[in-house]
């Protein structure tokens, strides 16, 4: 399970939610599913609540924060504050492997262009 601390006033937390939002469904299309949850810092559910301090997050924390776990439910990985796509990338793969036991299929995502001038050199052409 990956678990996902973020809040509605955190920009970082919009920035990585998009991005992870975007690969998990890039995932799926490869028939690939990643089981997570999102959990909002602010929540008074008893659930998330009981989450929050398992994973001894607080008013202190900085966020997002993605915590994922094996299946045993013991914390592997952690990543905080603000993610781009390859680094969730690295991330989730590392995840597959450990706890489905298979090589992640994203090496078959196409990687975008994030060399701003290249994308404009070729509008110029």
């Amino acid at each position: 399970m990956i678990y996902k601390f973020t809040a509605k006033w955190c920009s970082s937390c919009l920035i990585t939610n998009q991005n992870f939002g975007k690969l998990i469904q890039d995932y799926k299309t490869l028939e690939t599913d990643i089981n997570y949850q999102e959990i909002d810092v602010d929540s008074e559910l008893e659930s998330d609540l009981d989450l929050l301090k398992q994973y001894k997050i607080d008013e202190n924390s900085v966020l997002p924060i993605l915590v994922f776990t094996n299946n045993q439910n013991t914390e592997t990985e952690r990543l905080i504050g603000e993610k781009n796509r390859q680094e969730l990338i690295i991330s989730i793969d590392k995840y597959l492997l450990e706890n489905q036991n298979k090589a992640s299929p994203s090496s078959q995502f196409q990687k975008p262009s994030s060399d701003f001038f290249s994308s404009l050199k070729n509008i110029f052409k």
